[in-house]
C-alpha cells in the first residue's frame, strides 16, 4: 500500500507540473487593446473626461508658490551665508548664544517651580499657584509677581477669577 501512495503522490506531481507548462503557455502571449466599437457614446463621454482627471484639493492643503529671496537654488546647502562679513557673523553668534541662555535659565525656573509642586499659571503675569490643606479640604494658594506675601486662595475647580483671601479661609 505504501507503494501505491508514493506512485499516486508521484503521478498527482507530474500532473500538475504538465498542467503548469500548458498554462504557462498561455501567459505569454500579449493583450490586445480593447476596441472602441464595443463603446457606448456614454463610455465615450466619460472617458473622454474622467473625474479624476481635475481633482479638487481644498484651499489649507494646496501648495503655493513661495518667493525665493536667496541667490542660492532650493536644496543648496548654506554653511555660512556671512562669511564675507566676519564682524555680522559673529554678532549672530553671540546672539544665538545669548538667546540660548535665556531659553536655559527659563527651562531651569519652570523645572524648579515644578519640584517644588508650584503650578506656573501664566508665564507673564508671574501667576503660580501651589497645592495646600486647608480644615482637612484641598486648595490652591495663588500669587502673582508683584504682590508681596501670599493673601490669596481658590477651590481646585476655579481659576484666578474664583481667588480669595485668605482671611475669608474657613
Amino acid at each position: 500500500m505504501g507503494l501505491l501512495d508514493r506512485t499516486g503522490k508521484g503521478s498527482f506531481a507530474l500532473l500538475a507540473l504538465g498542467l503548469g507548462v500548458l498554462v504557462s503557455g498561455c501567459m505569454r502571449q500579449t493583450i490586445e487593446p480593447a476596441s472602441d466599437a464595443t463603446l457606448t457614446p456614454r463610455d465615450r463621454k466619460l472617458l473622454a473626461n474622467p473625474p479624476y482627471a481635475k481633482p479638487t484639493i481644498p484651499e489649507p492643503y494646496q501648495r503655493h508658490i513661495v518667493d525665493y529671496h536667496r541667490k542660492e537654488g532650493p536644496g543648496t546647502i548654506v554653511v555660512d551665508p556671512d562669511a564675507r562679513d566676519a564682524e555680522a557673523a559673529a554678532a549672530r553668534r553671540l546672539m544665538r548664544l545669548r538667546m540660548q541662555g535665556l531659553i536655559d535659565q527659563m527651562q531651569a525656573g519652570v523645572t524648579r517651580l515644578v519640584e517644588r509642586e508650584v503650578t506656573l499659571r501664566e508665564i507673564e503675569a508671574g501667576l503660580i499657584d501651589f497645592p495646600a490643606l486647608a480644615s482637612g479640604r484641598q486648595i490652591w494658594l495663588c500669587w502673582r509677581l508683584g504682590e508681596g506675601d501670599i493673601e490669596w486662595w481658590h477651590e481646585l475647580d476655579e481659576g484666578f477669577a474664583g481667588r480669595r483671601r485668605l482671611t475669608d479661609l474657613t
